[in-house]
């Protein structure tokens, strides 16, 4: 937790915030500290009476900072919060997502979307093409085929 006036000073603040920058960290300015907040984002803060999140990396870890400004008080409370991890899960989910895609994108032949519920093919995509094809429809009594290009 850390505590600053309406210009960025910091008031004060507690060990782990020390621990943090790896240096004492009251009376310097926040600004210059945090390297991912500019002048202009904390008078954005500073006029707004909303709570405000801000995401910055420190030392080679993310934290999420929220922002609770008390302009009434003259000062703005800083909580911060270690994301080190949820932003490397963030980092593999895009890889593998991307890997993932082109690779499906890449395949000779086709995918098929299949209904849950009826098992039905409902649609085909080759992935070369792009082009997408409706198979299949179905009532109760009767399975009719029909291919058209969708």
């Amino acid at each position: 937790v850390i505590k600053l006036d309406n210009k960025g000073k910091i008031l004060q603040c507690n060990q782990i915030s020390n621990d943090i920058f790896k240096e004492h960290i009251e009376d310097k300015s926040w600004i210059s500290l945090c390297p991912d907040l500019t002048k202009n984002e904390f008078l954005k803060i500073i006029k707004n009476y909303d709570l405000t999140q801000l995401e910055s990396e420190i030392y080679s870890k993310f934290y999420l900072f929220t922002y609770y400004n008390r302009p009434d008080q003259g000062i703005v409370y800083v909580y911060g919060s270690d994301i080190t991890e949820r932003k490397k899960f963030e980092e593999k989910l895009i890889e593998s997502k991307e890997k993932y895609r082109n690779m499906f994108e890449s395949i000779e032949d086709v995918y098929a979307e299949v209904s849950i519920e009826t098992g039905i093919i409902l649609e085909i995509t080759s992935m070369k093409s792009g082009r997408s094809y409706l198979i299949c429809t179905r009532s109760r009594t009767n399975t009719s085929m029909d291919l058209m290009r969708a």
